[in-house]
Parts: C-alpha cells; sequence; structure tokens
C-alpha cells in the first residue's frame, strides 16, 4: 500500500463524470482525483502526442479491420519518438 494518495489528472471528458465513475473514485480513499479545466488541450499534454498520430498515420485511413488500425497507431507512436518536437512528453 502506497503511504500517500494517488492523483490522477483527467480531462472532463463525460465518461469521467459518471455516477459509476464517481462512485468508484468515492470508494477507494487513497485516489485523488483533479480535473482539467474544459477546453484546454494545451494542459493535457497526451493530446499532442495523439493529434500527431491522427494526423499522420491514421488521415484518412479506412481501416478493414481491427488489427489493421491497431498497426496503424502503432506504428504512428513508434515515428513518435524520433520526432521529440512533435510532443512535449
Amino acid at each position: 500500500m502506497l503511504d500517500a494518495p494517488v492523483i490522477l489528472v483527467w480531462d472532463n471528458l463525460a465518461a469521467h463524470r459518471s455516477r459509476w465513475i464517481r462512485a468508484a473514485i468515492t470508494a477507494r480513499e487513497w485516489l485523488e482525483v483533479e480535473y482539467l479545466p474544459a477546453c484546454a488541450p494545451e494542459l493535457h499534454p497526451v493530446e499532442d502526442v495523439w493529434s500527431h498520430v491522427k494526423g499522420t498515420g491514421l488521415a484518412n485511413l479506412a481501416a478493414l479491420s481491427f488489427a489493421e488500425l491497431s498497426g496503424a497507431v502503432r506504428s504512428g507512436l513508434r515515428r513518435l519518438r524520433y520526432r521529440p518536437e512533435a510532443h512535449r512528453i
């Protein structure tokens, strides 16, 4: 067990605020949730990553299977390793 609370930082996706999620958070004393302000993607660094992957590897992709889609996402994420200027993580 941890000696300190776990702090989860989430965006304001409606699913993150559902009744079920709120109950799950409340049931875990060790968990604290902080929500990012609405309409502030610049505070959520992973937005840069997904924006790059969607704009390059997934642009106009009409995957015929989950395997093809998964492969394209993995390929896009691998390419980011060599482009540190494309993300802030």
